[in-house]
């Protein structure tokens, strides 16, 4: 896998350093597979909660 360093934000840059420091063990390419996977579990979270408030909006402005 070739570094994906640059498609991070800076946050995300730091984070998965910092990830590699406490965790020397597991090969980097692994650590770097499961950071990615955390972002996009970590993106549907954010969608559903953001999807879960558009759905009780609609709700209330049906219910007045």
């Amino acid at each position: 896998m070739q570094p994906i360093k640059s498609e991070l934000t800076l946050t995300q840059q730091f984070e998965l350093e910092n990830l590699k420091r406490l965790i020397p063990q597991v090969k980097r390419e692994d650590l770097e597979e499961l950071f990615i996977e955390a972002m996009v579990q970590k993106f549907y979270a954010q969608n559903a909660f953001i999807n879960e408030i558009k759905q009780q909006h609609g709700q209330k402005i049906r219910e007045k």
